[in-house]
């Protein structure tokens, strides 16, 4: 009897303990203290590993997952972590210290204290805030890496919110998943943590379902949070992935990579596009005049009239680049491999633009006897500029630079053009008459000559 009972008890007290962990939200069999934590004054709060939530109990994560959650989230001074459930602090302080602007959002008027001490004592209060506030009602669209140690179910509260985020957000978290939602990577820790050690990953995929038309064909994607699959004019799509708003995707047995646009704010865009792809001049040319803008300021040299290599929108909306189209004039077929970024936007009177390519070709055309050897492949890297601002409604000036490389496999010197111009213009009689002043310089350097140029232009030109 006395055995019977004794296994009972401890039956108990098993289950007991079982259901306790099972409800930690922030645990570790022996909790560290955070970093600047010392012995408290006589009356001072003091949290008790256990001690109940809202939500959740508290009990923090070792310091050592701490640094693991970070690392894999790859924290800068430039990002804005959000610690859900912040508890004691320690997570946003120790992001805090890697220079990143961090918030820690806890329900416990007490631990938000507690934590604001902690950051005063480790120097980083201007960096680590806390606020105290119900996670579930808390805007999240600022953070670009959220941090949480949180039960599955609540995680899957969040997962609606946390989707909606901009992609690219990281998401850690310990221990706990997102159910159907598979981790981008996993990591544990196994010196200095001796439980819940376990650090996930997940980064907010953009939403890319739905049918694209494409200068390949029509391409059809389902999505599945970061995997997709579908097909390309009918050939199915193997290898899909989500990295934030970066896709890959192999048809065939050749691989695609995708292109982005994204609007920091009303005034402010960015354009990127990395491909992959077999190319003729002309559908090249086709797929740079989809990439175009709907609002868009065409640059040209004040002094030629030659179009610059890139289009920038006008109400911050990125923008296209055209040197691998315009680089590429041939009969040939050509597989090209590359990517180019354009960053355009406007404040108050200014108006600005940035772009940057790169293009490498291969070309499919085989040497012929007695005919002149023609290059085989070739690089192109080019970088333009623009900025300009608004004098007054009928007058503006504009500065513009540029700068390009060539090379190819069979001329060992490269191709390299600088230049840069500096303009004004002004509208009168109705804006039908427009006065024109410009200046440039340009040097080009072939390998074997170098030559350098200066140019003026002024001018009127009347429009009927």
């Amino acid at each position: 009897m006395h055995v019977s009972r004794g296994i009972r008890q401890s039956f108990l007290t098993l289950l007991t303990a079982l259901f306790a962990t099972a409800a930690f939200a922030q645990a570790t069999s022996t909790p560290a203290k955070p970093a600047g934590a010392q012995d408290k004054p006589a009356g001072q709060f003091e949290p008790r590993v256990g001690q109940p939530g809202k939500d959740v109990v508290w009990v923090p994560t070792p310091q050592a997952l701490v640094d693991k959650m970070l690392d894999m989230a790859k924290v800068t001074p430039n990002d804005f972590v959000m610690d859900l459930g912040s508890g004691d602090g320690r997570t946003v302080i120790t992001a805090a210290k890697r220079g990143a602007t961090a918030m820690g959002i806890e329900y416990n008027p007490d631990m938000v204290e507690l934590s604001k001490r902690n950051a005063q004592k480790e120097g980083v209060s201007a960096k680590a805030t806390f606020v105290q506030a119900d996670l579930f009602k808390t805007d999240l669209s600022k953070a670009t890496v959220i941090t949480m140690f949180l039960l599955p179910s609540i995680n899957m509260q969040l997962r609606p919110s946390i989707l909606n985020l901009k992609p690219g957000t990281r998401i850690v978290a310990n221990t706990f998943t997102m159910e159907d939602w598979d981790a981008d990577e996993t990591q544990s820790v196994t010196e200095n943590c001796s439980s819940w050690c376990t650090a996930l990953l997940w980064i907010v995929p953009a939403k890319v379902q739905g049918t694209w038309k494409t200068p390949q064909g029509n391409l059809t994607l389902t999505q599945t949070f970061q995997n997709v699959t579908g097909n390309l004019n009918g050939t199915a799509i193997t290898a899909g992935k989500l990295n934030g708003d970066q896709i890959s995707l192999t048809v065939g047995g050749t691989t695609y990579t995708g292109s982005l646009d994204h609007r920091f704010n009303e005034h402010q865009g960015i354009h990127a596009e990395v491909f992959d792809t077999v190319e003729t001049f002309g559908r090249s040319l086709t797929s740079d005049f989809a990439g175009l803008p709907t609002d868009l300021d065409v640059s040209r040299d004040p002094l030629t009239g030659g179009l610059g290599g890139c289009v920038f929108s006008t109400s911050g909306g990125g923008g296209s680049c055209f040197d691998r189209s315009l680089s590429s004039i041939t009969g040939s077929t050509f597989r090209m491999r590359g990517g180019s970024l354009v960053f355009s936007g406007q404040r108050r009177l200014w108006s600005y633009g940035l772009g940057a390519g790169y293009a490498h070709r291969n070309y499919a055309r085989p040497a012929v006897a007695g005919v002149a050897s023609f290059a085989q492949s070739d690089d192109v890297w080019s970088v333009y500029g623009t900025l300009g601002r608004q004098l007054s409604r009928t007058s503006n000036v504009s500065l513009n630079a540029f700068a390009s490389w060539y090379s190819n496999n069979v001329d060992p010197n490269n191709v390299r053009t600088l230049g840069a111009t500096l303009s004004y213009d002004r509208r009168l009689f109705l804006e039908r008459l427009q006065m024109l002043a410009s200046v440039g310089i340009y040097n080009n350097d072939d390998g074997t000559d170098s030559s350098t140029n200066a140019s003026a232009l002024g001018g009127l030109r009347y429009t009927f």
